[in-house]
């Protein structure tokens, strides 16, 4: 790693999985077209969320089934930016 610290982690939540201090008002949706939720234009991938349901999104790889696709998204984008 660059200027020898290991990268952040980013937390991951599942379908239905929220956070302590979280309420049912902050929920977050995506209506992503061609990303395929795995840039930071996505507001779930950027909030370290897995889209869900109520998501708009097509052809979508933020889930738990594509886990290895979401990883390498992630990695990809951390070397680049630490």
């Amino acid at each position: 790693p660059l200027g020898g610290t290991a990268p952040s982690v980013i937390n991951i939540k599942y379908k239905g999985e929220q956070s302590p201090s979280s309420d049912s008002g902050d929920t977050i949706m995506c209506t992503c077209k061609k990303s395929k939720c795995l840039k930071l234009y996505c507001q779930c991938f950027s909030a370290s969320q897995m889209c869900h349901g109520q998501c708009r999104c097509n052809a979508c790889l933020n889930t738990p089934e594509n886990e290895k696709a979401r990883t390498l998204a992630i990695q990809t984008i951390l070397s680049r930016n630490p």
